[in-house]
C-alpha cells in the first residue's frame, strides 16, 4: 500500500468523501481509497509549498504517464508563485490539475489563488509537472472573508484539535472514468472548512522539514 493508503484492485477499499455517490456506481475492481492525512504529513511529503495564482489551464501532453488510463484526459495548470513556504524560490509552477484516478481530487480554476502542497509521483519518469500532494488534498483555494484570507481544507485533511475554522457548503462534480461517461453527471454537496492562511502557514512551520 502506498503512502496515500491506496488499495490497488483486489483489496479492501473504503470510499473517499468526494466519490461518495460514484462509489455506488463503479464496479468493485475500480474502487480505491485515500486515507485521512494532516498538515504535518502534507508538508513532510511535499517538495514545494507555495501560495500561487493560476494563470493557465491546458491539456496535458499525450506523453505524460497516466495512473488510470480510463479516466478523462489530464489537464495541467501553470501558476504564478506569490509566496514560498517550502522549497527553493521559483517564479511559477506547473502541475497536474485533474484527477488521475477515482479518488483523486486534483483540480484548478483559472484565476484562483491557492495554497499548493506539491510533490512528484515516484513512479512518473517525467518531472516536468508536479502533482498535488496526497491525491489532490494539498490544494487549498483561498477566499477573502471580512478582510482575512482563508484556505479551504478538504474533509479528509485533519487539523489539530481546537483549530479555528469557518465552514460553507460546496458542490463538487464527480469526474467519471471514460467507461462511465454515458452516465449522467454526479454532483455532491458537502461541507468545506477553511482556515486562516496565516494560521495554516504557522502549522506548516511546525513541521521539521519546513524552515
Amino acid at each position: 500500500m502506498s503512502p496515500l493508503g491506496r488499495s490497488r484492485p483486489g483489496g479492501s477499499r473504503p470510499f473517499c468523501l468526494v466519490t461518495l455517490v460514484a462509489w455506488l456506481c463503479f464496479p468493485v475492481g475500480s474502487r480505491a481509497e485515500v486515507k485521512e492525512t494532516n498538515i504535518e504529513s502534507l508538508a513532510t511529503n511535499s517538495e514545494l509549498i507555495v501560495v500561487a495564482k493560476v494563470t493557465k489551464i491546458e491539456d496535458a501532453p499525450a506523453s505524460l504517464e497516466r495512473d488510470d488510463p480510463s479516466m478523462p484526459p489530464l489537464k495541467v495548470a501553470t501558476a504564478r508563485v506569490l509566496e514560498t513556504w517550502k522549497g527553493g524560490p521559483v517564479r511559477e509552477v506547473r502541475y497536474i490539475a485533474s484527477p488521475d484516478w477515482t479518488c483523486d481530487t486534483s483540480h484548478a480554476d483559472e484565476g484562483e489563488r491557492v495554497v499548493l502542497f506539491l510533490s512528484y509521483e515516484h513512479w512518473r519518469k517525467d518531472r516536468t509537472f508536479f502533482s498535488i500532494t496526497h491525491a489532490g488534498r494539498g490544494r487549498m483555494p483561498i477566499r477573502e472573508v471580512e478582510g482575512k484570507r482563508y484556505a479551504a481544507v478538504q474533509d479528509d485533511v485533519i487539523l489539530p484539535a481546537g483549530t479555528p475554522t469557518i465552514s460553507e457548503q460546496k458542490t463538487t462534480r464527480i469526474t467519471l472514468p471514460a467507461s462511465e461517461q454515458d452516465r449522467p453527471s454526479i454532483v455532491v454537496t458537502h461541507p468545506v472548512r477553511s482556515i486562516e492562511v496565516g494560521r495554516l502557514r504557522g502549522l506548516t512551520k511546525q513541521t521539521p522539514s519546513v524552515k
